[in-house]
């Protein structure tokens, strides 16, 4: 997607590298001219770049237009339509509209078959099969297209429907993370995490798992000419344990950080 839009020619020269091709080789210098991975500007310029298409193509495309504008979230497009008929018309003007800026659309779901019959496979996040517990993750919450659901694993696993009352004991335990929500207010990270006069620095890593989550954290120890030792979290992740994952969860926190 970056690489299909281009930097205003009079900014590209802020785009410079060098680079050599071998240890003998001549330094060459390349000037950018495209959005850089990495830079701070760059998700603006992606957003700013698909709604100008939006507003631009917005006679020849309406519904891929309102689309655009506001059921897009960086680079994930999740919307829908009244019928099928409209949902394959928005599918069309989706893919001719990011065509023509040289932007294909892929990892198509939905929970219509019809329509993801008429994607190429290729572009198709999963098979459509009623065999199979396929989900895929649409911002980042867990969505199975053939039951068309969202899926909190707590809530799913007690199979309720969508107007049941809550056990009290998830209700509860829903009362309690609203109120330590108004803890964060109190949590302060200090920036400067290093220490003067170190003697010596360690990294420590420890990562855990249960079946309800699993998670990693590594720790920056500092000793000092005192014999005193600073120690502060220097990074720590944590995701929820899916169940069909329960067997390998000790080996899980590998990857968590990666």
């Amino acid at each position: 997607m970056y690489r299909q839009i281009l930097i205003n020619p009079d900014q590209q020269d802020l785009q410079r590298i060098i680079w050599k091709h071998g240890l003998d080789a001549e330094i060459l210098t390349y000037r950018l001219k495209t959005v850089t991975y990495g830079l701070s500007n760059a998700p603006f310029l992606a957003i700013r770049t698909l709604q100008q298409l939006a507003k631009d193509e917005k006679s020849r495309f309406p519904l891929a237009s309102e689309t655009l504008l506001y059921d897009t979230y960086m680079d994930d497009i999740v919307s829908g339509a009244p019928d099928l008929e409209t949902a394959q018309q928005l599918q069309s003007q989706l893919k001719d509209a990011l065509q023509s800026c040289g932007m294909n659309l892929h990892k198509w779901s939905s929970n219509s078959p019809e329509l993801l019959n008429s994607s190429l496979s290729s572009d198709v996040e999963h098979s459509f099969s009623t065999d199979i517990d396929l989900s895929v993750k649409t911002l980042g919450i867990s969505w199975k297209p053939f039951e068309d659901c969202f899926a909190f694993k707590q809530l799913w696993q007690c199979k309720l429907d969508w107007d049941d009352v809550l056990p009290n004991s998830i209700a509860n335990e829903w009362r309690e993370f609203v109120t330590t929500l108004k803890c964060i207010e109190e949590v302060k990270i200090n920036r400067f995490i290093m220490a003067d006069n170190n003697v010596r620095i360690v990294l420590q890593g420890f990562a855990d798992a249960s079946e309800a989550a699993y998670g990693a954290v590594v720790y920056l120890q500092c000793f000092l000419h005192n014999g005193a030792v600073k120690v502060s979290i220097l990074a720590s992740k944590s995701r929820v344990a899916p169940p069909e994952l329960f067997p390998y969860l000790d080996s899980s926190f590998v990857p968590v950080f990666y």
